[in-house]
């Protein structure tokens, strides 16, 4: 279903209260861009980028997070779902908040939490495999407050569990987290509170972004839905999902010159929507283009950069122009992965473990630098802050050396 209304694109806004972290899954503005300050070295050491620290984790997928010189790691050890504060500079411990979690995933995936945490001044916003919601404070760990949002909505869980990330947009907390009283919620972030509730689509496991002007995209498991991010005002709503119901849509929707895709796998592939006068409509569809399994693409220049294919059937690294979807080139074998901007070019993680800047541009893959960071399979993002990039696998996470601290603080 499509409605008019007015809107002029302005661009992602802020989430973080500095540019130069990472306070949140797809990084300060929303879009995977990191601080515009951040230079990437290059050349590369020939023996690999510098490990600045590690420190060991327990089982999970949540994305490291960086903020105020913390970094920040959400996982689980036995029964207890923990939140560990990390000095950026030395990887030493700060403060841990464990609490008791009965979550228990029905797949032999892992009991581990899946969404990342998402820093809100001097908060930070966890998103817990059952469906529970928690602010801590940043500094001190203590928790402020608990919402149970899959119980008080209603929620029959995910696959593997609640796993969108939460986004700040406007100043009010967005989150994807399905339910048959309220699909997606609109929350204030410090008294832990519903202010709007809007659909009754099931839930996926993408991240809100802004669209500028008010509006927020959220990529529900239904399909791509709009709306205006202070009251939860329904702009636009279109289905966009595989016929097969064993299906979820993961990737996060990307904001480009012109519009917004949303993308996903299961013989599902692009919907590309353009932004003409007061409607939005259709520029392309298809599933040959791009169809991101889990990894959220990125624009830049007119193009679109992802990995496309199923993470169990093999992927590739592809180029698309995101006005007409054409395929300009493909990387083959790199697997699923993480990409992010940086003025320098692209930094490319693929999932055996492999890192490579990479320039962003249409004629052709050309990698400036390329190098083993970590043993595979690496499923979740990584996070680009403090002259570091942060990964973790399944045990660690680890910080390594990328080039100077962003000068934005």
């Amino acid at each position: 279903m499509l409605f008019a209304f007015p809107f002029v694109f302005v661009g992602i806004l802020a989430v973080g209260q500095d540019p130069a972290d990472w306070p949140g899954l797809l990084g300060p503005r929303g879009d995977l861009r990191a601080s515009p300050t951040q230079k990437i070295m290059v050349p590369w050491p020939a023996n690999g980028l510098t490990r600045e620290w590690s420190y060991p984790l327990g089982e999970g997928y949540a994305a490291p997070v960086s903020a105020m010189g913390k970094v920040y790691a959400f996982h689980r050890i036995d029964k207890n779902e923990i939140v560990d504060a990390i000095d950026a500079a030395t990887g030493r411990k700060l403060w841990s908040t464990p609490w008791v979690s009965t979550y228990s995933d029905a797949y032999g995936k892992g009991d581990g939490p899946r969404a990342t945490p998402l820093v809100v001044k001097d908060s930070i916003i966890i998103h817990s495999p059952d469906g529970s919601l928690r602010s801590l404070d940043a500094t001190t760990g203590k928790v402020r407050w608990v919402m149970q949002l899959a119980k008080d909505l209603n929620a029959n869980l995910p696959f593997f569990g609640a796993g969108a990330s939460p986004a700040l947009i406007d100043d009010v907390l967005i989150l994807n987290c399905g339910g048959s009283e309220a699909g997606i919620v609109g929350i204030n972030p410090l008294k832990g509170q519903i202010e709007w509730k809007q659909t009754r689509h099931p839930a996926g496991y993408a991240t809100p972004v802004s669209l500028g002007n008010g509006l927020a995209a959220v990529f529900t498991r239904t399909g791509l839905v709009l709306l205006k991010s202070a009251d939860g005002q329904l702009v636009l709503e279109q289905r966009w999902r595989s016929r097969m119901d064993a299906s979820v849509n993961a990737a996060s929707p990307v904001v480009w010159e012109r519009g917004v895709v949303v993308s996903s796998s299961y013989a599902t592939g692009c919907l590309c929507l353009e932004k003409k006068g007061n409607q939005w409509v259709t520029a392309w569809s298809n599933d040959s283009s791009l169809s991101c399994h889990f990894s959220t693409p990125v624009s830049r220049d007119g193009l679109l950069f992802g990995f496309h294919g199923r993470q169990e059937q093999g992927a590739s690294l592809r180029c698309v122009d995101a006005a007409t979807g054409k395929v300009h080139w493909e990387k083959e074998g790199t697997g699923i992965g993480w990409i992010g901007s940086t003025a320098d070019g692209l930094l490319v993680l693929c999932e055996d473990g492999t890192l490579s800047l990479i320039k962003p541009k249409s004629d052709k893959y050309e990698a400036l630098a390329t190098t083993r960071l970590l043993n595979g399979p690496v499923w979740s993002h990584a996070a680009l802050a403090d002259g570091n990039i942060y990964v973790r696998d399944a045990k660690s996470l680890m910080a390594f050396r990328l080039g100077a601290p962003a000068t934005n603080r």
